[in-house]
């Protein structure tokens, strides 16, 4: 009697015990999970603490900068002028901390204080003020330096490139990818170089005039316009320019925006007529409907 009756609890007792089995499972697994999703939030949690001091030490740090050359050109507009060439070159090296020290918003304040200092040399004041203008309105078009052999991914590299004889038919690329652009032809004075200075503003200019004066660029409404690029930003890593560039971001469609732009400056008779080529070169600011170019390796003769 026993047996049977164990015989007949046998099959749903085992079946039971699987159930509970697979429930125990499902159980573990669920705790498995729970503490897996815990531990990537704690994780993630931690990383954004972290994130957030790394953050908080770079403003710290900025700021700290920021009050080194805020003192500085308080300090050195305070100098006398009994030695005026000591006295400028010092109001220089204070321009050129500023430069590399100061926030974005904090350079253009700075110049502008330089600018208008009283015992300021005219000319220093003039070149303070140049660059807090070109600042104000250029943001940061400084870039990295691309590796020779692969720079802007041009094939070949633009030292490569060998224009057309003077004289040659020139196939005049579309202006239709460029429509509403602004382009600003820069030129980079150089103190030292008054010769060049003078023939990369030529040039620059002439440039915008061509170009302007085409009845294709009006059409497209894309207007050209010139502008120097201060010494002392010049001087900073990210500018540098020594060369003939084509600056821009491959955001909002400049990267084919600049291939059609480097086509477009280079059929010109300015540019053919000096067999010059521009280097594409990545800037890190956003520059939507704004391309820029620099005619800074133009030399006299």
């Amino acid at each position: 009697m026993d047996s049977e009756w164990w015989k007949r609890i046998e099959a749903p007792v085992a079946l039971l015990s699987a159930v509970v089995g697979v429930v125990a499972a499902f159980q573990a697994l669920g705790s498995k999970v729970d503490a897996d999703r815990s531990a990537k939030a704690a994780t993630a949690q931690k990383m954004a603490l972290d994130q957030h001091e790394d953050d908080r030490a770079t403003r710290d740090t900025q700021v700290r900068y920021d009050n080194i050359a805020y003192e500085a050109v308080v300090k050195v507009l305070e100098l006398d002028r009994d030695h005026a060439d000591i006295a400028d070159k010092r109001v220089r090296a204070v321009m050129a901390l500023v430069n590399v020290t100061a926030s974005d918003s904090m350079k253009p304040v700075l110049f502008d204080v330089i600018g208008q200092g009283a015992g300021v040399a005219p000319a220093i004041r003039q070149d303070a003020t140049n660059a807090a203008a070109a600042l104000r309105q250029l943001g940061d078009l400084s870039s990295e330096p691309a590796p020779a052999a692969t720079r802007n991914n041009d094939t070949p590299p633009p030292t490569s490139v060998v224009p057309p004889p003077k004289g040659s038919a020139v196939v005049v690329p579309s202006s239709a990818s460029l429509k509403g652009y602004r382009v600003e032809v820069f030129s980079c004075p150089q103190g030292a170089d008054p010769v060049a200075t003078a023939a990369q503003a030529a040039k620059a200019q002439a440039l915008a005039a061509e170009m302007n004066a085409r009845a294709d660029q009006r059409a497209a409404g894309i207007t050209w316009a010139t502008k120097e690029l201060p010494e002392v930003i010049n001087a900073v890593p990210g500018y540098r320019v020594d060369s003939n560039q084509l600056r821009y971001n491959p955001a909002d469609g400049e990267e084919s925006n600049s291939v059609d732009l480097k086509a477009l400056a280079e059929s010109s008779q300015t540019l053919q007529n000096a067999r010059i080529t521009l280097e594409r070169r990545v800037v890190r600011k956003r520059t939507p409907n704004y391309l820029s170019i620099f005619l800074c390796g133009v030399r006299a003769g």
